[in-house]
């Protein structure tokens, strides 16, 4: 396989970096992330979280659970004022409560 053929892989994975890399400034200081943030909280068990955090743009997003991990979710713009959540295992949806970080 080319390298040609890997390149959105690595511009995905370049992308995923930058903003875990703004979601860990947020939580060790959250006054020091430009553009503002939004924590949302997600009380009720749900395979799917709508997320209105109204920053006027696609956030980097990172999900914790009410155990303080760190979850792996796929996250889906819905416009550059909300986005989508959604927790798969083995294919399937399962639910989830935490928040959700916005930045």
């Amino acid at each position: 396989m080319s390298s040609h053929n890997n390149q959105p892989d690595i511009l995905r994975l370049e992308t995923i970096e930058k903003r875990l890399t703004t979601v860990e400034k947020l939580l060790e200081n959250p006054s020091s992330v430009d553009g503002g943030f939004y924590i949302h909280t997600q009380s009720i068990a749900s395979a799917t979280w709508i997320v209105n955090h109204n920053l006027g743009r696609s956030p980097a997003v990172r999900v914790i659970d009410t155990a303080g991990r760190t979850m792996d979710a796929e996250i889906e713009d819905i416009n550059v004022n909300s986005l989508k959540v959604m927790f798969y295992l083995g294919g399937l949806p399962y639910s989830v409560i935490g928040k959700a970080y916005c930045t």
